[in-house]
Parts: C-alpha cells; structure tokens; sequence
C-alpha cells in the first residue's frame, strides 16, 4: 500500500534557503511528458506565485459546476507518485527514471479538466503543505483551473504515534459542506477513511505504470454518482469500506492494514 511519507527524502523549501527552492524548482521542471507523464514545463511564474498558505474558494465566490457532486482526491500515490532522491524507477520505454522526479498518474491532466470544471473539487492530502503546494500548483497551471480547496496534514487526525504516523481524514472536520450525501473521497490508503468509510472510493495504488487506467475508470464512476440524492447507500454497496474497517479495528497494527488492503484488492477502482 503507497504512503504519504514517500516524500520523505525530497527536497523542503525554506523561506532563508534559496538554495532549497531551486532544488524544487528543478524537481518540478523534471515532470516527464513522454508516456503520459509531463517534463519540462515552464514552471517560472507558477513557481514565483506558489505560496504553502492553505487555500479555499470562500462560500459565495465559487464558479457554477454543472453537477452538486463534491470530489475529494488524494495526492500521493493516488494522483502522483514520487521518485525520492538517490531512488530510480525503470520507464516505460526501458529507461531509468531518477530521483527526484514526480510522476503524473496516466490521463491526470485531461480527468482533472473534466473533474475540476464539472465538480466542486478539493484536494486532501497527508502530506505537508509545502510539498504539496509546489505540485499543486503546477497541475493548477497546467489545468487551467484552480482547486476549490487544499487540505493538508494538520487537517488530518493522527490514529498513532512513532516511526510510521497513520492519518485518518474526516470530511465533516472541513468547511466543505454541510451534508455529506453529496461528497465522496478518492485515496489509495484505505484507513483515510475511517472517519466517513461510506464515502470513500478507494483507487489503486499509482507507483509509476504507464499504462494504469485508473482515473479513466473513477471518471466514468463519478458520472454515476451525479444523478442520485445521496451517494453513501451506492458506494457502500459497491465498495463495502465499512465492513472491511469493522473486520479490521487495530490500525496502528500494519499487519492488519496490509490485510485489510489485499481484502480490499478486487473492489478498488
């Protein structure tokens, strides 16, 4: 299962380092564009506008979307996958990619023109603000489109403490919405959903294969969501988190969320 600490090693941008901030500069401008992924992007002004100040598109400022449906995504290993320093990854055409880049999930781009204009869309990530910022606001750039919110680590709840931290993410903790009938979580970490299991929609891991269709098939689920009133009774049915979390309770215990990932194996997207 793909964690958020993949990003561990990467580079950390600091406000008196300006050696730091071109080492991520660097890492953004090596997005690969050949087999699906995107490379050498000029990231100038995206890069001298980003900020890691949290972001939302304040109640009675947001555009009209075509459908009252709310998508939550998650980042790592779900949208992008990390290739950290001093690791490589073999491409699709035999070359060895290395470290650190980050790889786009096949197909992102064009899903999140589609997501982004037709759905209210945030993204909810376990990772910190200012790593997550530089890749979000490159997508933003690329996309045409901003995210409707960003939520980081510090809006996640912590079910251990030590070496490896395990988050949880609670959709009624954000200022969001109201009511989560119309609201669903996409992430590859199924214990993100302890908190709302009936409104998670768990993907598959994304390591970095080129030929994943995954975010193919979530668009094409989505759009079956849109016409009905509340969308807990259809993806219980579909993906039944909420049993598999009952079956499993100990989530400081690995073991157990290895085996709740298998148990849920076959019913990902």
């Amino acid at each position: 299962m793909g964690t958020d600490d993949s990003n561990q090693n990467l580079p950390t941008l600091k406000e008196d380092e300006a050696g730091g901030a071109a080492e991520i500069k660097s890492l953004l401008q090596k997005f690969c564009v050949k087999s699906g992924w995107i490379d050498a992007l000029n990231l100038d002004e995206c890069f001298n506008q980003s900020t890691s100040t949290p972001t939302l598109v304040t109640f009675g400022q947001q555009p009209h979307f075509s459908s009252d449906l709310i998508v939550v995504l998650d980042l790592d290993d779900c949208l992008v996958h990390t290739v950290p320093v001093g690791k490589s990854l073999d491409g699709s055409n035999g070359e060895e990619i290395l470290g650190p880049v980050i790889l786009l999930r096949p197909g992102l781009v064009e899903i999140l023109r589609t997501t982004m204009a037709r759905y209210e869309t945030h993204v909810f990530t376990a990772s910190e603000s200012g790593y997550a910022d530089f890749i979000l606001d490159a997508l933003v750039k690329v996309v045409g489109l901003p995210f409707a919110g960003r939520w980081y680590r510090q809006h996640c709840t912590k079910l251990s403490s030590g070496k490896d931290d395990i988050y949880t993410k609670d959709l009624g903790a954000l200022v969001i919405s109201d009511s989560l009938c119309k609201m669903v979580l996409v992430d590859n970490n199924v214990v993100s959903f302890r908190a709302n299991p009936s409104n998670g929609i768990p993907i598959r891991d994304f390591g970095g294969d080129a030929s994943d269709e995954s975010l193919k098939s979530l668009t094409d689920f989505l759009s079956t969501l849109e016409t009905v009133d509340d969308v807990r009774p259809l993806l219980d049915k579909r993906f039944g988190v909420e049993s598999l979390l009952e079956k499993y309770t100990h989530f400081s215990d690995w073991f157990s969320i290895l085996m709740l990932a298998f148990d849920l194996d076959k019913r990902q997207l």
